[in-house]
């Protein structure tokens, strides 16, 4: 196994169950835009994908209405939503370990930034990770960037970096920047080893404290 100095985090799915609020948060943006009100299996399939792409190509919304939806998604998100969260079981005990034998530690995530760290702040996490990556005010940035910006910010090379994540973007992300990959399918996206015969994959996890048989 490659010896990684460096471990990157999605955070939906990943770090921590924020279903609840994304779930509250859609239906609070779908009441105040008249739009049908979508079930828990429908929020399910969207978490982890950029909120515009979501409001644009899924609710079929022009860019002026995406945007709107969007500020309504937020409105709910930064007063309730953020903290209708629960970290997975294990992944705080995970972490210190990890930064206790000196790994770099990073978050990149879809997530507004400022929400990310209200986030790990909630549940007391903060304080690992070296850098927190999320999306910028526009709404452009791609995860690959964002884990671009984050090796930079950690002066680290992408031959010894790694990102754990949930979702089809994560893997996407990774292998757009250069990184190496490692599923979990805890969380929101893949539920099943067999979801990732067409990615390239260091490993695949079904619960936190896994993770670190293959970096400790």
């Amino acid at each position: 196994m490659k010896k990684y100095s460096c471990v990157l985090f999605d955070l939906d799915g990943t770090i921590a169950n924020t279903f609840l609020g994304i779930f509250h948060s859609y239906q609070y943006a779908a009441e105040k835009m008249e739009l049908l009100q979508p079930n828990e299996e429908t929020v399910a399939g969207l978490v982890g994908a950029p909120l515009d792409k979501i409001y644009k190509e899924r609710f079929n919304l022009s860019e002026d209405k995406a945007v709107l939806a969007m500020d309504y998604y937020r409105q709910y998100y930064a007063s309730k939503g953020v903290l209708e969260i629960e970290p997975y079981d294990g992944m705080k005990e995970t972490l210190l370990k990890l930064k206790r034998n000196g790994i770099s530690l990073g978050v990149t995530t879809l997530k507004k930034e400022l929400f990310a760290k209200e986030i790990l702040n909630v549940l007391g996490i903060l304080q690992y990770f070296n850098v927190v990556i999320g999306m910028d005010e526009k709404d452009i940035l791609t995860k690959s960037e964002m884990i671009r910006r984050a090796l930079d910010f950690l002066n680290q090379p992408s031959e010894t970096a790694l990102l754990v994540g949930d979702s089809i973007y994560d893997a996407l992300g990774a292998k757009e920047s250069g990184i190496d990959f490692l599923a979990v399918t805890y969380g929101f996206g893949f539920k099943e080893k067999a979801e990732l015969v067409s990615f390239d994959t260091i490993a695949v996890i079904e619960q936190p404290k896994e993770l670190l048989d293959y970096l400790i």
